[in-house]
């Protein structure tokens, strides 16, 4: 997949240069797929750029100055090229990278606080042997870096440094169980020991083989005096999320919105039938289903081709490698359904716009015991249950108790130390932080690649103006996404009359009748819940409508089945971690229709093939079954 990797040595000149190269060459490689490979070696590093070209203004690196003194690559894209251009003084810069590199040298690593985009930058000077990592303030782009005792391993893709790690790094427990209960990981840990993910807003400099992390940004909460009328903030918001999309259009060709019947995809539709409307909308579900209904109304009324793509077309033990191959093993693969249909979506696009990002900046996860007066300890410890609630059964049916019992306390202390960043905020400002610099990286972000070989990602709600109007939201305008909603209906006059698939009801225009919807909302889904604990026989149908369908997409895929099972009697399945017995039972339960188990066997799926490739035996090119279908 597409994205930068590289070595730079601690001991002196490499012996190998052109043997590593070629292994991260062939490890980000897909037969059937196009590259733009930019890449150097010099006596003691070696890196590579893989590039989709989609990008057109920034192919002109690595970008270096007159003297030759250092070299720049750039992963993605930045939306503010015409402030970065008056800053330079630079004779030489005439191109976009240049112009990146010439800033850099006058200013030095704090130039990259000036940058507004979604991006990763590597910066080597050959002479000092020394490098630095920086990434922007969200990390929209993760990127992942392994220091040992030869030098430092970094890329975009953690396959990348697994290629050539020696030895190869052991299973971090902790990053094993947060995937599972967490589905992505926290605190920058990942499935391997000592392989670690660059936090949001920091720069990584490794020279004199030692590795320094500077955090150069933060982000904090600004609220506003309250004001008695709100419709002057909504019309703001509004043209905000247009800017941004504006931003985002100059450089980008065919585009294609994922679009979904709740808020986020909708409010990107709203602004981009205002700006430049998509080839294509595309949603994927049932044809019967609430969410695909509402999508496409919203298409229908918009003047967008819709596309609708039918859940379990292409069976799971197909999609199923695909997925952990391109993202590493660190989501669970059920978060990668595009891939199914990526030779139709090409045919369409380049460009794939959806709503990331828009519930962590709207306070969907706004929750009311955020606002009672915990200490932080409290709070952190109320909120670890509260976030791990819905999938802790699954660690109990997955692993062993002694391993568990083992490696809990750890687990809580990580959970608890990812809030550190975080110390001089009110406990609801603290994890509506967290939730953007953890769970949108780890989980959001981190399913980006399943489309990146193909596509480049649109993301209007990634815009730092954006960004800093919404941390500026008192949390009574937050909370039920009240402010948000009304935002959007301010921005889309042409589909008022589609519900809110996620509650049924329509948006409103006032942050009052947002807010009593959303409490009967979640009137409802207590109702609902008491109903299936007491009186199960009285659920509707559609009740857990999505983990149903992905049951029965389980139950009829025998081959997922045959896969399951040549991973639990092979070698990589260690029972000291995972309880075999148990295991077996949840499949047979599942497959002859007793119970469902969908949740914890598509984590069981993804380890299955997430292990064997990336922790037990070293990546060294993609497996046959992983292979692109375009």
């Amino acid at each position: 997949m597409p994205g930068i990797s590289g070595f730079v040595s601690g001991v002196g000149p490499l012996a190998n240069a052109g043997e590593m190269m070629q292994r991260i060459e062939i490890v980000h490689a897909l037969p059937n797929i196009e590259w733009v490979t930019r890449s150097v070696q010099s006596d003691q590093a070696v890196i590579a750029n893989m590039l989709t070209g989609l990008w057109t203004n920034t192919l002109d690196q690595p970008a270096t100055d007159p003297a030759q003194t250092s070299l720049l690559f750039l992963e993605g894209q930045l939306f503010n090229w015409d402030e970065i251009r008056r800053a330079v003084n630079e004779p030489w810069a005439q191109t976009p990278c240049q112009q990146l590199l010439a800033l850099f040298l006058e200013r030095g690593p704090q130039f990259v606080s000036l940058l507004k985009g979604e991006f990763n930058l590597v910066i080597y000077q050959p002479a000092a042997n020394r490098l630095l990592i920086f990434n922007d303030p969200l990390a929209s782009k993760p990127f992942y870096y392994l220091a040992q005792p030869q030098g430092l391993l970094f890329g975009s893709e953690k396959k990348a440094i697994l290629a050539l790690a020696d030895p190869l790094p052991e299973l971090d427990p902790v990053g094993l169980i947060q995937l599972v209960v967490y589905r992505h990981h926290v605190g920058g840990r990942t499935l391997h020991k000592n392989v670690a993910c660059l936090p949001p807003a920091t720069y990584l400099e490794y020279s004199d083989r030692e590795t320094r992390l500077t955090r150069y940004a933060y982000l904090r909460f600004h609220p506003r005096t309250p004001g008695k009328r709100h419709e002057p903030l909504v019309e703001e918001w509004a043209d905000l999320l247009l800017n941004s999309t504006r931003r985002r259009l100059e450089h980008t060709g065919r585009l294609l919105l994922s679009l979904s019947g709740g808020l986020d995809s909708r409010a990107v539709a709203c602004a981009l039938s205002q700006t430049r409307p998509p080839q294509m909308a595309r949603t994927l579900g049932d044809p019967n289903a609430e969410e695909v209904q509402s999508a496409r109304a919203i298409a229908q009324a918009l003047g967008f081709n819709h596309h609708l793509e039918t859940p379990g077309a292409v069976p799971l033990s197909v999609t199923l490698p695909q997925i952990v191959w391109r993202t590493d093993g660190a989501i669970p693969f059920t978060h990668g359904a595009t891939v199914a249909n990526h030779a139709h979506l090409k045919k369409h696009a380049d460009f794939m716009a959806g709503g990331w990002m828009g519930d962590a900046s709207s306070g969907t996860h706004l929750s009311s015991f955020m606002l009672l007066p915990y200490t932080r300890d409290q709070f952190v410890n109320k909120a670890h249950h509260w976030y791990m609630q819905y999938q802790k059964s699954a660690l109990h049916l997955l692993f062993r108790q002694e391993f568990l019992d083992q490696q809990m306390p750890e687990l809580s202390n990580v959970f608890a130390g990812s809030f550190q960043p975080m110390a001089d905020e009110e406990n609801w400002q603290a994890f509506e932080l967290w939730d953007m610099r953890e769970r949108q990286t780890r989980m959001t972000f981190c399913a980006g690649p399943v489309d990146s070989h193909l596509f480049e990602l649109f993301r209007p709600f990634l815009d730092p103006d954006y960004l800093n109007f919404t941390l500026s939201l008192p949390p009574y305008m937050r909370y039920g996404q009240a402010m948000y909603q009304a935002m959007i209906y301010h921005l889309g006059p042409k589909i008022r009359h589609v519900p809110n698939a996620n509650t049924g009801y329509l948006l409103k225009g006032t942050l009052r009748g947002n807010f009593f919807n959303h409490l009967k909302a979640r009137k409802e889904i207590i109702e609902g819940r008491l109903l299936e604990k007491f009186a199960p026989q009285r659920v509707k149908d559609t009740t857990r409508a999505h983990m149903s369908g992905l049951g029965g997409e389980i139950r009829q895929d025998s081959a997922l089945r045959h896969m399951l099972d040549s991973f639990i009697h092979s070698d990589f399945f260690d029972p000291a971690i995972f309880n075999k017995p148990q295991i077996a039972a949840m499949l047979d339960q599942h497959y002859q229709g007793v119970s469902d188990y969908a949740y914890p066997i598509s984590m069981l799926a993804t380890l299955a093939v997430g292990l064997p490739n990336f922790v037990y035996k070293r990546p060294y090119q993609y497996p046959a079954e992983a292979v692109a279908h375009v």
